[in-house]
């Protein structure tokens, strides 16, 4: 929780599919997270987290856990639109990492799927962190 930025960030329940799901369209309608939802919430190698500002959920995103342990893909993020540049994804992520930098000491490989223009916003971020781009398509 970043209480200077009024955004609480907490694990994600069941009971928040619908708030999730109005957070807006997604990859042009190609959005996999309204079946994987249930499956996202419940499975002990998917680790979901949502944004609150006053109640409201704002956005999502999620850690999977790959490989036995040697991988996590970074998920399905999303911000609603009215609360996107805030800072937001940035305090998902980062919660995210921590998550399994504690609970998964023996990480080798990250995994992120984005957009070429979000790819090269936080390409520098991540080498920041010592990690090597293998591959773009």
């Amino acid at each position: 929780m970043s209480p200077a930025s009024g955004v609480f960030i907490r694990r994600a329940r069941p009971e928040d599919y619908d708030a999730v799901m109005a957070i807006g369209c997604m990859y042009n309608g190609r959005d996999y997270l309204s079946s994987l939802y249930q499956r996202a919430v419940n499975d002990p190698d998917i680790y979901p987290l949502v944004a609150e500002v006053k109640g409201q959920v704002v956005g999502f995103y999620m850690n999977h856990i790959l490989d036995g342990g040697l991988s996590v893909m970074k998920r399905a993020a999303r911000v609603h639109p009215s609360f996107r540049k805030m800072g937001i994804m940035h305090e998902l992520s980062d919660a995210l990492d921590r998550h399994v930098a504690t609970l998964r000491p023996g990480l080798q490989y990250l995994y992120i799927s984005a957009s070429d223009v979000v790819a090269s916003k936080v390409e520098s971020e991540y080498k920041s962190l010592g990690l090597v781009e293998t591959h773009r398509k």
